[in-house]
């Protein structure tokens, strides 16, 4: 008997602009004002939550969340093999992180690979939590393709903008789980109905208390702002709702909003006098890699181009890795009058690269 009942189908009308259910009877979609007269039937398992909508292009759906496995995974794999190389006096998190200069540089590539960088256990787990926790609600409730087009558009725009208006080197997640947070606050504004209260209540408390407790300290709220906007902004444009002129018209200008954001954020970023010490760090973090792992050739075009450019607090560093490739190849006499060079300097500037010293020590 309860196989017959759970096996019984029936007939369903969706909203073919927002994906609202409908009664038989509507004539037109309560949440967007669309005209049910071609409202989609669709024969369904009466027991089969996947096929109940709740508009906002948002439905039940009890399918595991694969993408949200698959990132946490990506941010695990690559804590880990940061923290291995660690062990081994490999510095890789200073080759992903996103900063200005060596974006500014041509390594663009940051602003990727600084979403999945992380150097502390806590920092890790943060923000693996706030990612599962969300990605369970939110990929199944809005699908795998919009749910990473959300987290990626806030992890860039929180990058994009740090690009802009911050010098210092910046990693982590937090950037794209903001995203995530913004896309909750999108769906309550877009259809209230459409996701529990509490989950929306629970983002901007999140919002709130990270914002209260980075006050003052080395944690990069622009990263968090641009990701809660960019978040926010690209469910709007993502989600089939209200599709008549008016709404056409505003989400065309949230798409050009947010292609202006990127762009004058990009700009600006590039446009923005720079240090010296921030033009090297590109070469700087290459460097020190290079030399961690006896490339001493690579290493050494890398503290030519910080030697050549005047730059001092990375001086020491280059002399010293200058000094361990000439030692390297045979030229004694050329690496004895480079190491005297180091010492005249190292008293004002002292070598910041702990791996690089214990090599020159050991020589």
């Amino acid at each position: 008997m309860r196989d017959r009942i759970n096996n019984r189908e029936n007939y369903m009308r969706f909203c073919r602009n927002c994906s609202q259910r409908l009664a038989d009877s509507v004539t037109v979609c309560p949440v967007c004002g669309h005209d049910a007269s071609d409202a989609v039937t669709e024969q369904v398992n009466k027991y089969d939550p996947e096929k109940y909508s709740h508009g906002a292009g948002v439905r039940v759906s009890y399918k595991r969340p694969r993408a949200t496995y698959a990132l946490i995974a990506a941010n695990v794999i690559v804590w880990l093999i940061i923290t291995a190389a660690a062990y081994k006096g490999v510095d890789i998190s200073s080759l992903l992180s996103m900063h200005r200069g060596a974006v500014a540089g041509g390594e663009w590539y940051r602003l990727i690979t600084s979403m999945f960088t992380h150097e502390e256990f806590f920092h890790l787990a943060s923000n693996c939590y706030a990612l599962f926790i969300y990605g369970m609600i939110l990929e199944p409730a809005i699908g795998k393709g919009r749910f990473l087009a959300v987290y990626f558009t806030g992890g860039l725009l929180g990058n994009v903008l740090s690009f802009a208006l911050m010098s210092n080197p910046s990693i982590g997640a937090s950037g794209a789980v903001f995203g995530l947070l913004g896309a909750v606050i999108a769906i309550h504004f877009i259809n209230p109905t459409a996701m529990s209260r509490a989950m929306t209540v629970n983002a901007v408390i999140s919002v709130g208390l990270t914002t209260f407790y980075s006050i003052g300290g080395n944690i990069n709220n622009l990263a968090h702002f641009g990701g809660l906007f960019g978040g926010y902004m690209m469910m709007c444009l993502t989600t089939r709702y209200r599709m008549r002129k008016r709404a056409v018209t505003n989400r065309a200008l949230l798409s050009v909003l947010l292609v202006l954001i990127f762009a004058v954020s990009a700009f600006s970023g590039i446009a923005v006098k720079k240090s010296v010490t921030e033009t090297c760090y590109g070469s700087y973090t290459k460097m020190c890699f290079f030399a961690s792992v006896n490339e001493f050739e690579k290493a050494e075009s890398e503290a030519e181009k910080i030697i050549s450019s005047g730059e001092n607090v990375y001086s020491a560093d280059a002399l010293a890795t200058r000094v361990l490739y000439l030692d390297s190849v045979g030229k004694s006499d050329e690496a004895k009058k480079c190491f005297n060079e180091l010492v005249k300097i190292n008293s004002r500037v002292p070598m910041m690269n702990e791996t690089i010293y214990n090599k020159l020590s050991g020589k």
